[in-house]
């Protein structure tokens, strides 16, 4: 599962605490429909990254 820092015109994006913004996706398949299926989400943060993606595994 990526995830990507959020850069604009060529810079990183951060907020006033100096927190980088990272957007994170996953995709899948729905086993119940066979669907493909697209998240995403966007957080300030690396840990806050790593816990998105955390609670996306788990919800697979």
């Amino acid at each position: 599962m990526p995830k990507y820092p959020v850069k604009y015109k060529g810079k990183n994006v951060k907020n006033k605490e100096g927190q980088q913004k990272y957007r994170v996706f996953v995709s899948y398949t729905c086993n119940e429909t066979g669907e493909h299926k697209k998240l995403s989400q966007v957080v300030f943060g690396q840990e806050d990254a790593k816990t998105v993606e955390r609670n996306f595994e788990k919800g697979k």
